[in-house]
């Protein structure tokens, strides 16, 4: 943690902020490495954490389009296996809470960046494997899931609030390494 010396005394900063802010005093305190490499170090961490966090949104979000699915087949009167279909709400849901724990902790995996890849790693398991489960599901009602679920993103990115916000793609927080677009 940063501190500021007042006399003899060290004053703790409690302000939580980027390490990349205040020139990464905060690091150079305990760390010997040049500002460089420790920048260098945080960007690495937190593009990593930004890939496996886009990868977990998008797997989390497929489940979510597949129990969308769900349900209209259900309302369409098909007989939709409840064994499968709760145990794919289950797993849905230990995937979204994960996610969105690690979106809230703001850190992008920078405080602890095992355990932020341990939990974004966790996600996508509970994800594709809802997935797996509503994909089955589904094909047992005769509907034909296609192999890439549209998640119509337009549908939630534009006209968003009460000032009818739209997507712009030039700020757009695109997979650093590209995975996402190769799966």
């Amino acid at each position: 943690m940063p501190y500021t010396k007042i006399g003899a005394v060290k004053a703790s900063d409690h302000r939580v902020t980027s390490p990349l802010k205040n020139d990464l005093k905060a690091c150079m305190q305990c760390h010997s490495e040049s500002a460089d490499w420790l920048r260098d170090q945080v960007t690495t961490i937190q593009d990593r954490t930004v890939s496996l966090m886009i990868r977990s949104g998008y797997a989390t979000a497929t489940a979510a389009k597949l129990l969308e699915k769900v349900h209209e087949e259900q309302a369409a009167g098909k007989n939709i296996d409840m064994t499968l279909y709760d145990k794919g709400v289950d797993l849905y849901m230990e995937a979204f809470f994960r996610i969105l724990y690690i979106g809230g902790e703001n850190s992008v995996g920078f405080h602890n960046p095992t355990e932020a890849m341990r939990i974004l790693g966790d996600s996508i398991a509970f994800a594709t494997k809802a997935e797996a489960l509503l994909r089955q599901a589904l094909a047992k009602t005769g509907f034909d899931v296609p192999l890439t679920v549209n998640l119509e993103l337009n549908k939630y990115l534009d006209d968003r609030g009460k000032k009818k916000l739209t997507f712009q793609e030039d700020v757009e927080i695109k997979d650093p390494y590209g995975i996402e677009t190769r799966l």
